[in-house]
């Protein structure tokens, strides 16, 4: 899907004991892809709304990873307004600097 353009966002919350950020972000390093060895090479950079930090995104082209600040397994309850923005940068916004 990545190499044949699909946007594709990864988010985990900091504090999911479920399913952690390192494993996602582990995943998110390893997929094949044939941006593969630039995506590895970007720096995690914050993710802020209206100048407040909601946590770190790392991306490059059509791939995002997404730490979320002080959320566990379930985002949307842990940061609703967060997670609206999330979903409708992704949906709406994809190609300026952040998803």
């Amino acid at each position: 899907a990545l190499n044949n353009g699909a946007n594709i966002l990864l988010y985990y919350g900091d504090k999911d004991a479920v399913c952690n950020w390192r494993g996602g972000e582990n995943i998110a390093n390893s997929v094949p892809w044939k941006s593969h060895s630039d995506y590895t090479e970007e720096k995690y950079i914050p993710w802020e709304i209206n100048g407040t930090t909601y946590g770190q995104i790392k991306r490059y082209r059509n791939l995002a990873f997404l730490k979320i600040f002080h959320c566990g397994h379930f985002v949307p309850m842990d940061q609703p307004f967060f997670a609206l923005k999330m979903i409708e940068k992704l949906i709406y916004d994809w190609d300026t600097e952040q998803p």
